[in-house]
């Protein structure tokens, strides 16, 4: 299953659906596909470990995340907490990475000598606000035929973020860590990578773009 790419929603996905369906079913097993319409977000091209408390200690600081990129650490919280809170921070977009502290070199020997995240590796997953409400944020195909507001008390829009969030791998988290100036990070905002994390912003003028697709798929 994991030698070929099977992003959801893609004919990949669709291809490696059909093969487990018909492993089940020759194993007598009865199954069927049942293809559902979802919000699916893609990436289209390709620090910190931020809670809510930690946004607070930087405007504490003095360090304003408002109109800025934020590089976020995964870690202690669900990934889409983070987005959350740099969205209610004004940050314009996030970016998390893997820090080896917690997923790399830090732990112990990287793939494929070992379980440790690689360099390059990137961990995806739902940024969906699900301590607000849990499931399908369209509810597309809600069996009962209630919408979400009706469910959740909440539109679509607040249980997905409305800034543009992606991951990277801690290679690439490098040369922005490496661009950022300011004050020196509190310890408890520094990872394993041989650098002098800072608060930023950076030092010189950099050029980010952020960019993610979201669109209904029948997957």
């Amino acid at each position: 299953i994991t030698s070929k790419a099977h992003v959801a929603g893609t004919p990949g996905d669709l291809e490696m659906a059909e093969y487990v369906k018909s492993r089940f079913q020759g194993e007598g097993i009865d199954a069927i596909l049942d293809p559902q319409k979802v919000l699916l977000t893609y990436p289209v091209s390709s620090a910190l470990e931020l809670w809510e408390e930690d946004f607070a200690a930087l405007e504490a600081d003095g360090v304003s995340v408002w109109g800025k990129i934020v590089l976020m650490r995964y870690g202690k919280c669900f990934r889409g907490l983070k987005a959350m809170n740099a969205q209610k921070a004004g940050a314009l977009a996030a970016i998390i990475y893997s820090d080896p502290e917690q997923d790399g070199y830090a732990k112990g020997s990287v793939y494929p000598y070992g379980p440790w995240r690689p360099p390059t590796s990137v961990q995806r997953g739902s940024i969906q606000f699900i301590s607000l409400c849990a499931g399908d944020p369209t509810r597309a195909y809600s069996p009962h035929g209630m919408d979400v507001e009706e469910l959740c008390g909440l539109s679509s829009k607040e249980l997905i973020p409305q800034i543009p969030v992606l991951p990277i791998s801690y290679a690439d988290a490098l040369v922005f860590l490496e661009s950022l100036g300011g004050q020196e990070a509190p310890e408890h905002f520094r990872g394993a990578l041989n650098i002098t994390y800072r608060y930023g912003p950076t030092r010189d003028v950099y050029e980010v773009r952020v960019k993610v697709e979201n669109r209904f798929q029948t997957s």
